[in-house]
């Protein structure tokens, strides 16, 4: 009884088993089929299971590894199990071959699987997207390409031969050493494409063309002729274009900082030798900017324009981080600038308390004994002393931003240099040695005043330096102190002129 029983225990768990390794055989089958259906297909997600699968299926095969097969005719030949590991396809026919999906690409064209039909099959190419792909060299000859989609393509050296191109987008494709003879062109867009004398526009058959793939804010798509009524005539096209070889397109997004291009245009100048008067336009495209530039005719214009758009990012970035820097240091400016002018108003305020008459014009605050007690500016304008408080940070700017101020010549000021000489020699309270540091940095100060371009920054450090002299010895020196109180408003004019804080 009991070995009966252990017997179908036994049995029944190799059914068990038996079953688990059928399920996960099956489970396995199904998803290597599945990934190798992929895969063949050319999904991305298993690119590499295809490269690996066609390494191993390219053993034993025929190889045109390191091979040149520049302008080899490969037409209608069966490529299973071919290496082209390394090869150069310039300009190679592969019209009519056959199983050019098994063979291993390696680093070519070859291995854009949506390419492979079109290479084999010419007229497949109704609408195709080969956008942002490097087919630098394809062969293409006599294909249809009507309304294909090449933006941003690099088709540099390709075979474009008898091509359908009707409504194809070249938008900033490389075209350098392109061969376009007899293509039927009608419709394209051709905009900031690049070109040089190397681009073949033989016998091109085309009416017209388009400079933008969509509508500017006047719903033109700049339509060559301008005029919808009229078309090219023959030869029109390639005279027009054959005098565009030597122009490079730089297109530069979401608008141009003039200061970041002049600094990158001279980067240009240094490498490639142009010259300011080579700019042939710049256009606005929408929210970007086309800059048209001629170039010499060796220019490498990939090279001219990659080293733009670099030099240009390069440059719009450092500004960018200069000037949040300057904004932010301008904020700071502009609080010390507002904490000494309520200071200066509340001198104001104590003087006007303390003197019925004590002037300060345009060096000073004029103060009268009125009805209302005002204070009165040397621009004109008054505070009664009943409104001072409400009107503090007006009348200091006013103090500081007067009009004599913003307008100032180099006589004004030499006056209030002159000025603040005067009082520092005719206050017979002041220290003997504060007077002399004092006059030796004022008269630094004055004399790079007389020249005919004063450098403002050397003038404001002598003039920071009187300042500082003064107010070290104001906080010992009750002397002192009231001289500081005295020529305040003046510094503060000449600190204005000089665009920086004296005080």
């Amino acid at each position: 009884m009991f070995t009966s029983s252990y017997t179908k225990v036994v049995a029944f768990d190799e059914t068990v088993t038996y079953l688990v390794a059928a399920t996960f055989t099956t489970l396995s089958f199904v998803f290597g089929w599945h990934i190798a259906r992929c895969a063949g297909k050319g999904d991305e997600r298993f690119i590499a299971v295809r490269q690996s699968s066609l390494s191993i299926i390219a053993l034993g095969g025929t190889t045109f590894e390191g091979a040149d097969l520049t302008d080899a005719d490969l037409s209608d030949a069966s490529f299973k199990s071919t290496s082209f590991t390394d090869a150069t396809l310039t300009r190679t026919n592969f019209t009519g071959a056959t199983q050019l999906d098994k063979a291993k690409p390696g680093n070519t064209y070859l291995a854009h699987l949506p390419l492979l039909t079109l290479l084999t099959d010419p007229s497949s190419g109704y609408e195709i997207d080969l956008s942002g792909q490097n087919l630098r060299g394809v062969y293409l000859a006599n294909a249809n390409l009507e309304a294909a989609n090449f933006t941003n393509t690099d088709l540099a050296d390709a075979d474009l031969t008898n091509a359908n191109l009707k409504d194809t987008n070249f938008r900033e494709a490389n075209c350098i050493g392109t061969n376009f003879t007899r293509a039927y062109l009608t419709g394209a867009c051709l905009e900031a494409w690049n070109i040089d004398l190397n681009t073949v526009f033989e016998d091109v058959d085309c009416q017209y063309v388009f400079l933008r793939k969509t509508a500017n804010t006047n719903g033109s798509r700049e339509r060559r002729p301008h005029d919808p009524d009229t078309t090219f005539n023959p030869g029109d096209f390639e005279k027009l274009f054959s005098e565009a070889t030597n122009l490079v397109e730089i297109l530069i997004r979401d608008g141009l900082d003039p200061e970041a291009f002049s600094a990158t245009f001279q980067d240009l100048i240094d490498k490639f030798g142009v010259t300011p008067a080579d700019v042939r336009s710049i256009e606005k495209k929408g929210n970007d900017v086309l800059v048209t530039v001629e170039v010499p005719n060796d220019t490498e214009k990939a090279d001219f324009e990659r080293t733009a758009l670099r030099s240009y990012e390069d440059k719009l970035a450092k500004l960018t981080a200069e000037r949040d820097a300057a904004r932010l240091e301008a904020g700071k400016q502009e609080q010390r600038a507002e904490t000494l002018q309520s200071s200066l108003l509340q001198i104001a305020t104590n003087l006007s308390s303390n003197s019925p008459n004590v002037h300060i014009d345009t060096r000073s605050i004029a103060m009268s004994q009125n009805d209302g007690r005002k204070i009165e500016m040397g621009d004109g304008s008054s505070y009664t002393e009943n409104n001072v408080s409400g009107n503090a940070q007006q009348a200091g700017r006013d103090i500081v931003n007067n009009n004599a101020a913003a307008g100032m010549t180099k006589d004004d000021v030499l006056e209030l240099l002159t000025f603040i000489e005067t009082a520092i020699q005719t206050r017979a309270d002041l220290p003997e040695d504060l007077k002399q540091r004092s006059m030796r940095y004022l008269g630094a100060a004055t004399e790079e005043a007389k020249e005919a371009k004063p450098d403002k920054a050397l003038m404001a450090g002598n003039l920071k330096k009187v300042g500082s002299t003064i107010a070290e010895a104001g906080s010992t020196v009750k002397s002192a102190k009231a001289f500081a109180t005295e020529v305040a408003p003046t510094m503060m004019k000449l600190g204005t002129w000089l665009g920086t804080a004296l005080l």
